[in-house]
């Protein structure tokens, strides 16, 4: 997994965004298809919550499966027994994009760094496995995509991963 993930990473710099008109709520349905027995194996329901007539993106579609793959994995690990939802929701010029999950939530203390290569914070001793590029993984898709990320870590219980991508012109 960890050869897979760095050459992905690689990989971001030298193939060149293929940015087309993208059905974002596809991109996300076949993320969670893709997940979906690793899912049931950790009890945790996936939910898309979408309006049924969403606009098209400006995007990469394959590097948007691979951020909603990751994304959603990562909710996965954190939430057995839980839930992790994608939301999309068009605002204005933009279609706004959050994944999130009831988990435990991500330490404070580690916000600031969960973006850079290999850093798992306090995940290492909890015992979820994973190579600590996934989220590097994203950050570098959605830089590409001039789409900033943000994180936030929920009151109640979770996290939540927010982008928004421009919706793509049809005249």
């Amino acid at each position: 997994r960890l050869v897979e993930d760095l050459l992905s990473l690689s990989r971001l710099d030298r193939i060149p965004l293929n940015v087309q008109p993208t059905n974002v709520r596809a991109a996300a349905e076949e993320a969670l298809s893709a997940l979906f027995e690793a899912a049931e194996r950790s009890r945790v329901s996936l939910v898309l919550q979408s309006p049924p007539e969403l606009p098209r993106v400006l995007a990469d579609p394959d590097r948007m499966r691979q951020v909603f793959l990751n994304l959603l994995d990562n909710g996965i690990k954190y939430a057995p027994g839980g839930a992790v939802a994608v939301r999309l929701t068009p605002e204005g010029e933009s279609v706004r994009v959050e994944v999130r999950d009831d988990g435990p939530g991500i330490p404070s203390a580690d916000l600031p760094r969960i973006f850079e290569p290999f850093y798992r914070g306090g995940q290492a001793a909890s015992g979820v496995r994973g190579t600590g590029l996934g989220l590097t993984i994203v950050r570098a898709i959605l830089d590409q995509h001039h789409a900033p990320i943000g994180v936030l870590r929920l009151p109640e219980r979770g996290t939540a991963f927010t982008f928004s991508l421009p919706v793509a012109r049809t005249d």
